[in-house]
C-alpha cells in the first residue's frame, strides 16, 4: 500500500510540474531585443547584406510559445531563403531565440517576406506574423529588353531596322518594389525619320493604351514597332509614367540606323557556299549519274528573282538538265515558306577527277552575288565501292584507314 501511496504521489507530482499551457504571446524583435519588429512591417537593410537576425520571444507570463515554421513568399530578385539558425521550438514564458536568416539576392533591389508560424492565437499577432525584409519600400520599376536592363534617362542603340519595313522589340516591366505598382502609359516623342507604335502583349495583359497595377514581382510584356522612313540615322524616346518613387516619369532614347531594303541571296548544300565558293564531292561512281542538291535563299527584306539557272566549264563530267522545285523564272519571298527552293543537277562523271560550274542569275543588288557561280568539284571511286559523300567524308575516311593500316603494320614490325 506504501507503495502505491507513494507511486500516486510521484505521479500527481509529475503532472503538476510538467503541466504548461501551449499559445504564447508572440514578440518578434531586432536581433539585439531592443526594437520590435512590427507585424506586416517593412524592415530596410543594405543592398549588400546576405544575412538578417531577428528574435522570438515570448511575452506572455504563464503559457509555452510553440514555434511552428518559418517560412518566406512575396520574392523580389532573390531565391527563397533559409533559415540558417533555427529557434527552439517551445519557448517558456519571458523565453528569447534568436533567428538567422541567409538569403543571396540576384539583384540589388530585392525584397522578400517572412511568416513566423506559432501557436499564439492571440491579435494583432494571431499567426502568421509577417513583416517583409528589404532594399526598396514601395513600387520599383524595372524595364529590360530580352536580358538587357534599361536604366531610366539612358540611351539603347538598336539594330536589325531596314527602311520602310516593320522591326518588332519586346520590352519587359516588372514591379521590383513591396507595393503595387501603377503603370499609366506608354508613349513616344521626339520620333526623326521613324514612326512608332505599341501592342500590349494579350497574355500579359492590354497595357498600353489601358493603365493597369503590377503587383510586387509581377511582369508586362510591350512590343515597340518600329518603321524607319528611310535608310539612314533614326531615333525616338520612349516614355512610361507610373508611380514609382524616384522613376515615375522612366524615360529612355532609342535609335540606330536603318539598312535600304534589298534581297539577298544564300546558297548553301551541307554548308553555306559562297559566290564563287567551291562545293567539293567524294567517292562518286563514274558509271552512273549523281544528283548535286542546293537551297537558295532569300535572306534579304525584298523579293528576290531567281531568272536562270545553268551549268558550264564541264570537265570529265556530264551535267544534266537543271531541276528546280520552283519553275524559273522564281520570285522568293524575304520569309516564309516561299522563300527558298531546292535545285538539283544530275551529273555523270568519266574520269577519276571532273569539275563543272553552276551559275545562278538574280536580282540581288550585290554585283558579285547577281551573277552567282559555285564551282562544283569532285573525284570518283571504283565502280564497286558504291560510295558517295559530300565535303572531306571521303578523303577523311581514307586517311584513317591508311593510318590504322600504318599502325597496324608497325604493330608487327616490332613483335
Amino acid at each position: 500500500m506504501r507503495t502505491l501511496i507513494r507511486s500516486l504521489i510521484l505521479s500527481v507530482c509529475f503532472v503538476v510540474a510538467g503541466w504548461a499551457a501551449v499559445g504564447g504571446d508572440l514578440e518578434v524583435r531586432n536581433s539585439a531585443n531592443t526594437v520590435q519588429i512590427a507585424h506586416q512591417s517593412f524592415n530596410l537593410i543594405a543592398s549588400n547584406s546576405t544575412n538578417f537576425t531577428f528574435g522570438i520571444r515570448n511575452s506572455d507570463a504563464t503559457d509555452t510559445l510553440s514555434v511552428v515554421n518559418i517560412t518566406y513568399d512575396l520574392l523580389v530578385n532573390c531565391p527563397p531563403p533559409t533559415t540558417s539558425v533555427l529557434p527552439s521550438s517551445l519557448l517558456p514564458n519571458s523565453g528569447l531565440t534568436n533567428v538567422q536568416v541567409t538569403f543571396a539576392p540576384t539583384a540589388t533591389n530585392f525584397s522578400f517576406r517572412v511568416n513566423v508560424n506559432t501557436s499564439d492565437a492571440t491579435a494583432p499577432t494571431t499567426s502568421p506574423y509577417q513583416f517583409t525584409v528589404g532594399t526598396v519600400n514601395g513600387p520599383e520599376i524595372t524595364v529590360k529588353r530580352g536580358t538587357v536592363n534599361i536604366a531610366d534617362a539612358s540611351s539603347e542603340a538598336l539594330t536589325g531596322v531596314v527602311a520602310t519595313q516593320e522591326k518588332v522589340f519586346t520590352y519587359t516591366i516588372t514591379n521590383d518594389g513591396t507595393q503595387n505598382l501603377a503603370l499609366t502609359s506608354m508613349a513616344a516623342s521626339g520620333q526623326t525619320n521613324v514612326s512608332i507604335a505599341f501592342t500590349p502583349n494579350p497574355s500579359t495583359g492590354t497595357f498600353p493604351p489601358t493603365a493597369t497595377t503590377l503587383a510586387p514581382n509581377a511582369s508586362i510584356s510591350v512590343d515597340v514597332k518600329v518603321i524607319a522612313t528611310a535608310a539612314g540615322p533614326w531615333s525616338a524616346t520612349l516614355t512610361i509614367v507610373n508611380d514609382d518613387a524616384n522613376e515615375a516619369t522612366f524615360n529612355w532614347d532609342i535609335g540606330g540606323t536603318a539598312a535600304t531594303p534589298a534581297p539577298d541571296i544564300a546558297v548553301s548544300a551541307a554548308n553555306a557556299i559562297p559566290s564563287g565558293g567551291q562545293l567539293a564531292l567524294y567517292g562518286i561512281d563514274p558509271t552512273n549519274p549523281t544528283n548535286v542538291q542546293l537551297t537558295v535563299r532569300n535572306v534579304g527584306n525584298l523579293p528576290l528573282n531567281v531568272t536562270t539557272i545553268t551549268t558550264g566549264a564541264a570537265v570529265n563530267c556530264t551535267p544534266g538538265a537543271v531541276v528546280t522545285s520552283t519553275p524559273l523564272p522564281a520570285t522568293l519571298t524575304p520569309t516564309g515558306t516561299t522563300s527558298s527552293m531546292t535545285v538539283t543537277v544530275p551529273v555523270t562523271p568519266s574520269a577519276d577527277r571532273w569539275n563543272f560550274q553552276i551559275v545562278i542569275t538574280n536580282n540581288d543588288p550585290d554585283v558579285s552575288e547577281a551573277t552567282y557561280v559555285i564551282n562544283v568539284k569532285g573525284t570518283s571511286a571504283p565502280a564497286t565501292s558504291g560510295s558517295k559523300g559530300c565535303g572531306l567524308g571521303g578523303g577523311a575516311g581514307l586517311f584513317l584507314a591508311m593510318l590504322g593500316l600504318s599502325g597496324l603494320a608497325l604493330g608487327r614490325r616490332r613483335r
